[in-house]
């Protein structure tokens, strides 16, 4: 039987600096109030997102009412003494209220995005001649003294160009990312609760060391100790949707580039790169062309690098390839793990009881999404998604019909 731990949980709102009183004390919330926690950080999605539910008598309503750009500072520690597991700031970023109990209490559910300075606004119309890498570093910077630039793996995208500015921040690194290249590979570019910007790609990531092993049990899946290499699991559910995947993009994908002198057909290669013995694809239809993009005049206009549209469609091509194969597993919340790490999981057998090994699912993973959760109680778990681009062949079956 499982020993729930219990955590040190602080919640401390202050006041925007526009804000009429902006010298106001932090507002601290008892953790006995809160009705539920949970804080999502992927390499998909550009800041942490928060979710947060507490009980309030009507301060935050009436007293010191919420407004935008309001902060909340969290911290989550074993004890008030122990270095905390997770400190961060997030900005307010809607809320709603129930009211109930005669009046006397509300129940305010809370989203947030982590703070990054300048993120949102201003809307910013500029130009850089830089690659991509260097133009996400320069909005790092932008972001404030607690955002730290990461670049694990030194990449080192060839996409010098002029790169114009319309729109904010978070927008333009999601249209940076998307039309960054690296020859046979794609940048991720994300922040994660550590308050790290990072910059990598997907095949650093994968030919990297194994971080940690990922073993099923009931019985220690509370029980993560400090130094620890095994992370331990209670519960997992399987998603695959290669064959959506497979059939908008990830079979085979190329490009087509207009010049003055008539059109460009340019194919793309598959670039090969999985963590298993098969890819979880049709031999039928492994490497057929799916999807064509049309680009325009790209190859005669200066100012767009050589590869643009092969970066695109490639980029493309790649995160609908890796991320139709997943794992979700509950672990605890002392597991140190980070996004990216690289794990080995090994999943029981349904068809023995649970005493044999899933040769088809285990093996190595990335993780790709964590949710920090606390329940009212303050116990903390972490819930993971992993993810890889294929399946191993079982020691039963022999006879396969995929690649």
């Amino acid at each position: 039987m499982s020993t729930n731990k219990q955590f040190y949980v602080t919640l401390r709102m202050k006041k925007s600096k526009e804000a009429d009183t902006p010298s106001l004390p932090p507002v601290v919330i008892l953790k006995e109030n809160i009705l539920y926690l949970n804080i999502k950080e992927s390499v998909l999605t550009i800041l942490p997102k928060l979710e947060l539910g507490i009980s309030d008598v009507g301060g935050l309503l009436e007293q010191v009412p919420m407004v935008d750009n309001d902060v909340i500072t969290i911290t989550i520690a074993k004890t008030k003494e122990e270095e905390p597991m997770l400190e961060c700031d997030f900005i307010i970023s809607d809320f709603n209220a129930d009211v109930s109990n005669e009046n006397k209490i509300n129940n305010i559910n809370i989203a947030g995005y982590l703070h990054a300075e300048d993120m949102f606004v201003p809307y910013r119309a500029r130009a850089f001649s830089d690659n991509t890498l260097n133009i996400l570093k320069t909005i790092s910077e932008e972001s404030g003294q607690k955002i730290k630039f990461s670049n694990p793996h030194d990449v080192n995208p060839i996409d010098t160009m002029y790169w114009y500015q319309d729109s904010n921040n978070f927008d333009f690194i999601k249209h940076l990312v998307q039309r960054s290249y690296i020859p046979e590979d794609t940048m991720f570019s994300y922040v994660n609760t550590s308050n790290e910007f990072v910059c990598t790609s997907l095949f650093t990531e994968m030919d990297k060391q194994e971080a940690y092993s990922v073993m099923y049990s009931h019985r220690r899946a509370d029980r993560f100790y400090k130094g620890d290499d095994i992370i331990y699991y209670d519960s997992y559910d399987i998603q695959n949707l290669q064959g959506v995947y497979n059939k908008k993009n990830a079979y085979g994908s190329g490009f087509v580039e207009y010049n003055l002198q008539g059109g460009v057909n340019s194919e793309l290669p598959y670039p090969r790169k999985k963590m298993t013995e098969l890819y979880n694809k049709d031999k039928i239809y492994d490497e057929m062309l799916v999807f064509k993009n049309s680009m325009g005049a790209t190859k005669s206009n200066p100012n767009v690098y050589e590869n643009y549209s092969r970066a695109m469609t490639q980029n493309t091509n790649l995160r609908y390839d890796f991320f139709a194969q997943n794992i979700s597993i509950t672990a605890d919340g002392m597991s140190p793990v980070k996004l990216f790490d690289k794990v080995n999981i090994t999943i029981p057998s349904p068809t023995e009881g649970g005493t044999g090994i899933n040769d088809v699912y285990s093996g190595h993973y990335l993780v790709t999404d964590i949710s920090h959760t606390l329940t009212g109680n303050s116990t903390y778990r972490k819930f993971l998604v992993l993810s890889r681009n294929g399946i191993n062949k079982s020691s039963v079956k022999q006879e396969y019909t995929v690649n």
